[in-house]
């Protein structure tokens, strides 16, 4: 990204982060709204990021080692 792009997208996830702190009414029901919605795909992120990392090393080490 560019300088530009790079501000222009910091701008905006700030001001969205200011439109759900004016109209959220305590601290709790942010939190619980930022936890039902990043721990699910958090955690399948990481669970498809392993999964891809393992199959990535297998087949490096099945192409260093074609005798297998």
């Amino acid at each position: 990204m560019t300088n530009n792009e790079n501000i222009k997208c910091t701008l905006l996830l700030v001001f969205i982060s200011y439109i759900f702190a004016i109209f959220v009414p305590s601290i709790g029901d942010a939190m619980a709204l930022a936890g039902c919605t990043t721990n699910p795909m958090v955690s399948k992120n990481l669970v498809k990021l392993s999964f891809l990392d393992r199959i990535y090393h297998t087949c490096n080490a099945i192409l260093e080692n074609p005798q297998r």
